[in-house]
């Protein structure tokens, strides 16, 4: 499968030096922006997470717009290249939403409509351009899974009368609505939230097979 670029990041995600300050930076930042969006995290909040000055941070970043542009634009570039990754494997499909399952799960599923709404909210139209030169946030991460499924359909490994477009969604909804589930079981009774590898089963059996007897 041959992606074509999507973002200027992609080329400066592999620049950085893992544990760098700059990488803390953005680790840090789209961790605050997924939980509380943009409008309501400054960037000393960001920078006391990290554990450097507010000048420092400066340095490396222009603004809170930059900042949150890197990190999102980041973000998009690498869960793509993972989702990639599993697409191009000769696997069987149960394997593949398996790991699918699993990669979203481990990664903490950020909440990506949050911050794509923040992004087209907050972020100037010329700096969304700049970052992203072919394709939106949303059709990098959709055109991925969407040629993962095709791919799987043109096997005969999926129904022919199933609309590719609406599987993604329903794989995202799944993990999404798990993750959500677990967190709150967990605040209540940690003892009874499962494992990612358990909700990955659920989400593989239910997907796949139904809630009907085999």
């Amino acid at each position: 499968m041959t992606l074509p670029t999507v973002t200027k990041i992609e080329v400066l995600a592999n620049t950085v030096e893992t544990g760098s300050a700059r990488t803390r930076i953005l680790d840090q930042g789209l961790a605050l922006f997924s939980v509380r969006g943009f409008a309501d995290v400054s960037m000393s909040e960001i920078a006391n997470a990290v554990g450097i000055t507010k000048a420092a941070l400066y340095y490396h970043f222009t603004g809170k717009e930059e900042l949150f542009a890197t990190a999102f634009a980041n973000e998009v570039a690498t869960v793509r290249a993972q989702i990639a990754k599993i697409a191009v494997r000769e696997i069987d499909l149960h394997t593949a939403i398996h790991d699918l399952a699993m990669l979203f799960l481990e990664r903490g599923l950020r909440d990506m409509r949050r911050l794509n709404q923040d992004f087209e909210s907050f972020v100037s139209k010329e700096m969304r351009e700049e970052i992203f030169k072919e394709v939106t946030p949303e059709e990098a991460l959709i055109g991925t899974l969407g040629d993962f499924f095709n791919r799987h359909l043109a096997a005969g490994a999926l129904r022919t009368d199933i609309d590719v477009k609406s599987l993604i969604p329903i794989v995202f909804g799944m993990v999404h609505a798990q993750v959500r589930v677990r967190e709150r079981l967990s605040e209540s009774n940690p003892k009874i939230a499962r494992t990612n590898r358990e909700i990955a089963d659920s989400i593989v059996e239910v997907l796949l097979y139904g809630i009907v007897p085999r």
